[in-house]
């Protein structure tokens, strides 16, 4: 909010880009004989009351560790 006296600065409406359709990724996990265990690790950790964010979390980390 600008205050007493003081101007808004007018900018130029500016379109939206088109979104481009997603390709699908190839897993680079696919052949890995860890994924199994990770798997399952990830279904006890539901299992054992561990929130959403957190199973999340340490997904990411265990596959970049894996990659």
């Amino acid at each position: 909010m600008p205050r007493k006296g003081q101007r808004l600065k007018h900018r130029k409406a500016v379109w939206p880009k088109p979104a481009l359709p997603k390709r699908p990724r190839p897993d680079p996990l696919a052949g890995q004989p860890l994924l199994h265990y990770m798997n399952a690790h990830f279904d006890w950790m539901r299992v054992h009351g561990y929130s959403e964010d957190t199973v999340r979390a340490r997904r990411v980390a265990i596959r970049r560790f894996i990659t």
